[in-house]
């Protein structure tokens, strides 16, 4: 089972709890699944989150496999 590196940040680190953590997915996981995963229940799925895998900007259909890094990037706003 590949294990994956996964950062948070803003919204999506406090509602976690955390800013990093290890977690083990099944083979095939995407990375917009895996977020579906951590956030079962949460708008977050939904709410334009972008993903990036090993310092790039990825689509949520990218497979991730043992050893990436993934981060969500929720929406940022500012004034």
């Amino acid at each position: 089972m590949p294990q994956i590196t996964v950062h948070y940040f803003a919204a999506l680190r406090e509602a976690r709890g955390q800013d990093r953590e290890e977690v083990d997915v099944p083979e095939g996981t995407t990375a917009g699944g895996l977020l579906a995963t951590l956030f079962p229940s949460s708008t977050w799925t939904h709410a334009g989150v972008s993903f990036a895998c090993n310092h790039e900007i990825v689509p949520a259909e990218r497979v991730v496999h043992h050893g990436d890094t993934v981060v969500f990037l929720p929406p940022f706003g500012g004034g």
